[in-house]
């Protein structure tokens, strides 16, 4: 009887510890969503972006978390918040580079040159003959 007690309680603690981990995903919206203003980002800022690291640090017990802000899918350069999560000190945020009011901006998601163009003008610039 004792055996199937045990046995029984070991199927459920698997599925008792999945329903109580971190989801970073999900926290990391939540944070999004909760300090919009501190971030200086409208809902639209951070409406298409992409965790593009993760990891925690066996040291610090930190989980770090790096994100990309994207227009339409396509990453945009250099646009990037950076995350530290701990359990007890919650959010810290490092770097926020994200492009603010994205949706005043004209973006383009094309290039103007192609290659032979692009060496061209690079060697014009540079006074190469």
């Amino acid at each position: 009887m004792k055996l199937k007690n045990l046995f029984a309680s070991l199927l459920f603690v698997p599925t008792f510890i999945f329903a109580q981990s971190f989801s970073v995903e999900t926290e990391v919206e939540n944070y999004l969503q909760n300090n919009s203003n501190q971030l200086e980002l409208s809902q639209n800022d951070f409406q298409d972006y992409s965790i593009y690291r993760e990891y925690e640090s066996k040291q610090t017990k930190l989980k770090h978390v790096f994100l990309q802000q994207n227009f339409s899918g396509i990453p945009i350069h250099k646009a990037e918040i950076r995350l530290h999560y701990r359990a007890d000190k919650g959010w810290m945020q490092t770097q926020n580079s994200f492009v603010s009011n994205l949706e005043d901006k004209q973006v383009f998601s094309q290039t103007s040159l192609n290659q032979l163009q692009a060496i061209e003008s690079a060697c014009r610039i540079l006074e190469i003959d």
